[in-house]
């Protein structure tokens, strides 16, 4: 599995992006002027034949064609977001859907300060 992502990152002014690569024995870090699905072939290939684990971001759906593990924190954070709308027909799926998913930061705290879904 390989989990990615990317941050904007400045150099001399100038727009870029910082990639980060994580797989379980090391961490490859990059800073391209694109964020773009061309860095991934760059870095990775025209395939990659493993789990990309990721946001959603158009560009590694754009890349990867495979298996796919979607980031849990950006799963959990559109739940919640649709837990915020109170739109009956889908506030009432997710919220029933949010405790059932794991809660991974570090600090134990749920995502974006939010209180977990049925306490006060």
């Amino acid at each position: 599995m390989l989990n990615l992502d990317e941050t904007g990152w400045r150099t001399n002014g100038d727009k870029r992006f910082l990639w980060a690569f994580v797989a379980a024995r090391c961490v490859v870090y990059t800073v391209a002027a694109s964020r773009g699905s061309e860095v991934l072939i760059g870095l990775l290939g025209p395939v990659f034949h493993g789990i990309l684990c990721g946001d959603r971001f158009s560009a590694y759906l754009k890349y990867h064609k495979g298996t796919a593990q979607f980031c849990w924190a950006h799963l959990k954070r559109n739940l919640l977001g649709i837990v915020r709308t109170r739109t009956a027909s889908w506030s009432g799926f997710a919220a029933t859907r949010c405790p059932s998913i794991p809660d991974y930061s570090a600090s134990g705290k749920s995502f974006e300060g939010a209180k977990p879904i049925g306490t006060n």
